[in-house]
């Protein structure tokens, strides 16, 4: 009982303290990349998602228009078009998933007048004239995906003309590294494990990557060593991470990684809030 009430205080900790939520911006495209796997057109999956004031109203993917045969089932209809890039093919038998999902709020007679829609990628021209049509004031988007017509930077600037608010947001670092230091010994192993954990999938939802040792000491119950011998051990993941996560709890090993971290230049937080802006800050310098 005790070792169960301890590991829900740790839970609510790190909920209190540590858990990150995503914004609404950033949950709503999360979605419609999922409604994009239910895309049916091998050539490209794209989602969208329709919302006023944070309720989603309607929902659309690249696919065929009701009641007709799919790419995945009857393979694509491919047509041949001239532009400035060549002769170019094309599959016309799907719908984009920005008029599937406007076509859904007028079938179900859902008014989409000042609503935000969120899609897996930027759109092409007419689905942008439609958007403009259809009354949405916000385009939020992930991803870029560029047009045989080379229009993509027109379609965005119809938005803006017509007073909708275009964002793209990027996702977050991707391939960062950090490093979770925080106490092992210093306590209850088994706690300090889990809290650990807990705090690299924090960490992950991010978009970053989270090197926990604890994980690695657990070889130490099978091949006991002294904690120097583990600090050398960790020394070239420390090194080769792009940040420090410094954990609570008192501990003698994190705080020599701590220092060796300062040594390193490698930036070093006590909070996913901090982690999370330094994140983006660092995506936008990779722009």
């Amino acid at each position: 009982m005790e070792k169960n009430a301890a590991s829900q205080t740790i839970v609510k900790q790190v909920a209190k303290g540590n858990k990150m939520r995503n914004t609404w911006d950033e949950y709503f495209l999360k979605i419609a990349k999922e409604v994009s796997t239910r895309a049916t057109c091998p050539r490209k999956s794209h989602g969208a998602v329709i919302t006023k004031n944070n309720r989603i109203i309607s929902s659309g993917y690249n696919g065929s228009p009701l009641n007709l045969h799919h790419c995945d089932k009857v393979g694509c209809f491919i047509v041949e078009t001239t532009s400035n890039k060549g002769v170019e093919k094309h599959c016309i038998r799907t719908i984009h998933s920005e008029q599937n999902a406007i076509l859904q709020c007028a079938r179900f007679g859902v008014s989409c007048d000042g609503a935000t829609i969120y899609v897996t990628g930027n759109p092409c021209y007419t689905c942008a004239k439609l958007i403009v049509g259809a009354g949405i004031k916000r385009y939020v988007y992930s991803n870029e995906y560029f047009h045989s017509d080379g229009l993509d930077a027109s379609a965005l600037d119809l938005m803006r003309e017509a007073g909708v608010e275009v964002i793209k947001i990027k996702p977050n670092a991707g391939l960062k590294r950090v490093y979770v230091a925080g106490p092992y010994t210093n306590g209850e192993k088994e706690l300090n494990t889990q809290k650990a954990i807990m705090v690299g999938e924090e960490i992950f939802k991010i978009g970053m990557h989270p090197y926990i040792p604890h994980l690695f000491h657990f070889w130490d119950k099978e091949y006991p060593h002294p904690w120097e011998t583990w600090m050398e051990l960790n020394a070239p993941w420390l090194k080769s991470s792009d940040a420090l996560f410094r954990m609570e709890g008192e501990s003698k090993g994190a705080d020599l990684e701590v220092a060796r971290a300062k040594e390193l230049g490698i930036p070093i937080f006590d909070n996913l809030w901090d982690l999370r802006v330094w994140a983006n800050e660092e995506t936008e310098k990779e722009k």
